[in-house]
């Protein structure tokens, strides 16, 4: 599964192909835009607990 945000809406898009990937929020084109796997993102980082996976925000300087 991939993930793109939008430079447009910031709007995070997710699918299972990186093919064509149009925003489901603006409709603006984002295949030519990089995936990255779901999940990820710069600043974001995963915790389980209790075998519940919760995407946590690192704050720089509180880290």
């Amino acid at each position: 599964m991939y993930k793109k945000t939008c430079p447009n809406c910031a709007g995070d898009s997710y699918s299972a192909s990186s093919a064509r990937w149009i925003c489901p929020y603006c409709k603006t084109d984002l295949s030519r835009q990089k995936p990255l796997p779901a999940g990820s993102a710069p600043g974001i980082t995963t915790a389980r607990n209790n075998g519940e996976t919760k995407a946590l925000r690192l704050i720089p300087g509180k880290g």
